[in-house]
């Protein structure tokens, strides 16, 4: 089971995280791709995911728009902390089309180098 919205939606991705932070057992795909926030995405979803157990998956790269979440270096940064600190077992993250630039990938490398789980990276 996956959640999915895409485009304009942040009352949408409030919903989202408010099922993540829940804990809901059903929640174990996060798809938010294409959908517009940037950086404030990141954020609320950084904030749901340390009381998740559920979450395998994430996704916040492009689909068929071409587009991506629009999460910078600053995004991906409060993003991973609440990866590190999540009980979950992140396995994919997909933040294609991002523009996370140098030091969004230096954050990312050096989470990858402590957080070994992580199966696939977009």
């Amino acid at each position: 089971v996956y959640i999915y919205t895409m485009g304009n939606t942040l009352p949408r991705v409030s919903d989202v995280c408010s099922r993540v932070a829940a804990d809901d057992p059903a929640v174990s795909e996060i798809k938010l791709s294409d959908t517009e926030g940037g950086d404030d995405l990141a954020f609320a979803l950084a904030s749901a995911l340390p009381r998740s157990h559920h979450v395998t998956k994430i996704i916040l790269g492009t689909s068929w728009t071409g587009l991506g979440c629009g999460i910078t270096a600053v995004g991906i940064a409060g993003l991973l902390a609440a990866m590190r600190a999540s009980p979950s077992s992140v396995k994919l993250l997909d933040l294609s089309k991002s523009p996370i630039g140098d030091k969004g990938a230096g954050s990312l490398g050096a989470w990858l180098a402590s957080n070994p789980p992580v199966e696939e990276l977009r």
